[in-house]
Formats: structure tokens, C-alpha cells, sequence
């Protein structure tokens, strides 16, 4: 699932990655979470409020990795 704070923003996409045990058991509870109606609204709200770059990397960085 991707986050909902990303909404077409990939540089605030969340990806749950971990080589640990503990931790993949832990992330995996997050399976069984339904999120409501208004939760979904806070969250909207919330990540209407950031103030995050078009763009995952300035100009000159995009250069070097050719896109």
C-alpha cells in the first residue's frame, strides 16, 4: 500500500523494507489496520499542509541520474 501522504508525491512515498525479524513481524500488523473515513480526512488535511518539493531531486542532481 502506499502511504496516502505521498498522493502523487513519490519522494514521500513510504516503503516498509527491514532485514530484521522483529521488525518485519512488527510492520506486518499494519496489515490488519482499516483506516476510517475521518481518519483518511485528517490525513488529507495534514498532507495538504506540507510544504514539500515538486521534485524528489534539485536539477543538477536529476542530471546525474538521468532523469
Amino acid at each position: 500500500m502506499t502511504c496516502p501522504l505521498s498522493r502523487g508525491r513519490p519522494s514521500l512515498s513510504r516503503r516498509g523494507a527491514s532485514p530484521k525479524l522483529r521488525r518485519l513481524r512488527e510492520n506486518s500488523g499494519a496489515i490488519d489496520v482499516e483506516p476510517t473515513a475521518e481518519d483518511l480526512e485528517g490525513i488529507t488535511v495534514a498532507a495538504d499542509q506540507l510544504d514539500a518539493p515538486e521534485e524528489r531531486y534539485p536539477e543538477r542532481m536529476r542530471r546525474w541520474t538521468n532523469r
